[in-house]
């Protein structure tokens, strides 16, 4: 016979040390909205309010709700095993996140919850907790906690309310002081950055016909589609997929930035902007795990990938092998997948660099200097062609101008530039070496400050010439220095479209 002793984990270090599981306020959030969804709930709201520097945040529903026992083992951490078999939508997985979510931003968690017309309440205080070092639930509520959650519950007969009170992680060590400035500080985290959050991680919830309302505080959260499904430009390559259709993934190209509004592209660039947004898209059950990015394939972002975007769907009986976290916020591919995401992700890069460097039509009517002079000019002498730089091209004109230099010294250079170009080295490298010269590496080929500053310089006076920010940056990328080059289209994009 195996002889063995209990060995119970302390209360107060393992709360505390359940604290730490790395959640923000938003992710905090979104944790307690897949209970939500889970209980089939309609309408979520997410209530908060400074309360003369005592805030709290309230998150209600109309699902289902709990009785008592269901109510009593939910409160309990590890209510559910990871192992057991859950039902498809289920966004749950470790019977942690309640409870986790909840300490990681207040010491205080009360739960009332409706079922039948019959409510019941429980309450985590970590501070007794900590102080009794017992895993014990209050069971009483103080009446105005009572009376503010039952009258923030949405449906009268089936409903959860979840209160979090002493937000010491969300406010921080508050004595009083500068209580407006920690008030609108509050308040902008709670509807902007929250808000965000949910309207990237549930977008596919926020659409369709039986789609989910979420509210914080009074405004209602609008999807926020990262692959621009519904732009005519938007290019979905073609689907594929794995384990009897548990794991489908289907790449996107969105469109280049000339066929965007201003109002598209700072939509479209996400909350974390253009370079972090790119890559891939992890959802189990539809509800986002990963928001951009090459999980940890090696791949590094670049901005001509930037209009690169990936959408995996799993099934939640996939967590374990991909290696979702207590918090859903990361996860990492198998190896046995590992070859066909990075064939995927390189294939759509590529073309994601074809349209990022696209040169497209410049819209009629925008340009008001001439557009029918090309950097080059071919001639042919004879048998041979003589080629020279066009001194007439808007770009050239420019630079002479910005340097100050004459017309003479301009061309003496620009002479001897076109007498040493190494003609018969390029014509034989470019044999020998599979054109050698073409799709140099961006690093290798940057344009010099110098000319990123004249061509800001020369956006500026298009845009005192009447143009459009927008009008002005594609007339100087696509006419008066048609380089192409990502360095200088992300300059300009910084300096004038973001």
């Amino acid at each position: 016979m195996v002889k063995t002793e209990e060995s119970n984990p302390s209360a107060e270090a393992m709360v505390l040390s359940l604290r730490a599981m790395g959640y923000d306020l938003s992710t905090a959030i979104a944790d307690l909205v897949d209970n939500s969804i889970t209980a089939h709930a309609n309408l979520i709201r997410i209530d908060f309010s400074w309360n003369d520097g005592e805030p709290w945040i309230l998150i209600s529903d109309d699902g289902d709700g709990m009785s008592e026992s269901e109510l009593k083992k939910a409160m309990k951490p590890g209510s559910q095993s990871p192992n057991e078999t859950r039902k498809s939508d289920d966004l749950g997985r470790f019977g942690l996140g309640l409870k986790t979510a909840s300490w990681s931003q207040c010491k205080e968690m009360t739960v009332l919850t409706l079922k039948g017309g019959n409510y019941s309440n429980r309450c985590w205080n970590l501070d007794y907790v900590v102080s009794n070092d017992k895993w014990e639930l209050l069971l009483d509520l103080p009446p105005l906690t009572r009376d503010l959650m039952l009258k923030r519950l949405i449906s009268s007969d089936t409903g959860t309310a979840v209160l979090w009170q002493n937000l010491d992680r969300v406010i921080g060590d508050f004595d009083g002081s500068d209580s407006e400035s920690m008030k609108n500080n509050f308040q902008e985290k709670m509807v902007d950055t929250v808000k965000s959050h949910l309207e990237m991680v549930f977008h596919r919830y926020l659409t369709g016909r039986q789609k989910k309302e979420i509210f914080v505080g009074e405004y209602e959260c609008e999807p926020w589609d990262p692959f621009l499904t519904s732009h005519e430009s938007t290019e979905e390559i073609t689907t594929e997929k794995y384990q009897d259709d548990k794991i489908v993934i289907t790449p996107y190209i969105l469109p280049h930035s000339s066929k965007m509004t201003e109002l598209e592209k700072d939509e479209a660039q996400g909350p974390n902007g253009w370079a972090l947004q790119q890559g891939f898209y992890v959802y189990r059950q539809k509800r986002m795990i990963i928001c951009g990015g090459y999980l940890d394939l090696g791949l590094k972002p670049m901005d001509h990938h930037r209009l690169c975007r990936i959408k995996v769907d799993i099934t939640n009986d996939l967590d374990e092998e991909w290696r979702v976290d207590v918090k859903k916020a990361t996860a990492s591919p198998p190896l046995a997948y590992r070859g066909e995401l990075m064939r995927i992700a390189v294939s759509t890069r590529e073309k994601s660099t074809k349209r990022y460097r696209a040169r497209t039509q410049v819209r009629p009517g925008t340009i008001s200097r001439p557009t029918n002079e090309p950097p080059w000019l071919r001639k042919k002498v004879g048998t041979k062609f003589l080629y020279k730089i066009n001194r007439k091209h808007p770009g050239i004109e420019y630079l002479r101008e910005d340097a100050d230099i004459s017309r003479t010294k301009l061309n003496a250079i620009l002479h001897l530039v076109e007498k040493t170009v190494p003609h018969r080295s390029i014509t034989v490298d470019n044999n020998d070496l599979n054109d050698s010269t073409v799709d140099l590496p961006d690093n290798k080929v940057e344009p010099p400050q110098e000319l990123i500053d004249s061509a800001i310089c020369f956006v500026n006076d298009e845009i005192s010439r009447g143009k459009s920010k927008q009008n002005a940056v594609d007339y100087v990328c696509q006419i008066i220095f048609p380089i192409s080059h990502p360095k200088l289209m992300t300059e300009l994009e910084k300096k004038f479209l973001r």
